[in-house]
């Protein structure tokens, strides 16, 4: 006599579904361990990106804790990385980023090198920016960037470039996009097995 085995249908729709679990956890953690991409605009005072390390830990980021960064500045050029004297960006958080200061806002601040040249090989004699803006994904009025940029051709002429409504933005990195890929795909799979169940 031939012994059949049954499994409790519960079993045969929690096994993928644990699997999948697993899944999201291993790729939530990969796309935790990749840089996290920022763009900021400045109006008049030009626009750039910075990229914080995987592995930043500081509660507030400084230049060590960069891994890229570009200034371009209309009329002077491009600064990089190798550029910058110092940089502070807000209160931050390994988990969840940048993060608000009392007053509601992210802030940026960077300082660059006196002798900093741009790509078009125009010095900077003194150029800096201080700067409050909205979380990324928020829009609130007020924001306000304050930078001197003091170069041949610079927009601020003698004056602080003011720009406005400085903007913030998250560049989303491609493992995040595949774990929210993996997870939308995954949806149809999950009801066909709950289904057949």
């Amino acid at each position: 006599m031939a012994t059949t085995h049954s499994y409790p249908s519960s079993l045969t729709t929690t096994v993928p579904r644990l699997l999948l679990l697993l899944a999201l956890v291993i790729g939530t953690g990969i796309a935790q361990a990749t840089p996290v991409h920022y763009r900021f605009d400045l109006g008049s005072a030009g626009a750039g990106e910075f990229t914080i390390k995987y592995n930043a830990s500081a509660s507030v980021v400084d230049v060590t804790e960069l891994s890229a960064f570009r200034w371009n500045v209309s009329g002077v050029g491009v600064f990089d990385l190798a550029d910058l004297k110092t940089f502070s960006f807000s209160n931050w958080s390994p988990l969840l980023g940048a993060m608000p200061n009392n007053s509601g806002w992210v802030s940026l601040g960077f300082v660059l090198k006196p002798s900093a040249l741009s790509d078009r090989g125009v010095a900077c004699v003194t150029c800096f920016t201080t700067v409050q803006m909205p979380v990324p994904g928020a829009s609130a009025p007020g924001a306000e960037a304050r930078t001197r940029i003091r170069a041949a051709g610079s927009p601020c002429g003698a004056n602080l470039c003011v720009g406005q409504s400085p903007r913030l933005t998250l560049v989303p990195e491609p493992n995040a996009l595949s774990l929210a890929t993996l997870a939308l795909a995954a949806l149809p799979l999950l009801k066909r097995r709950a289904r057949r169940g």
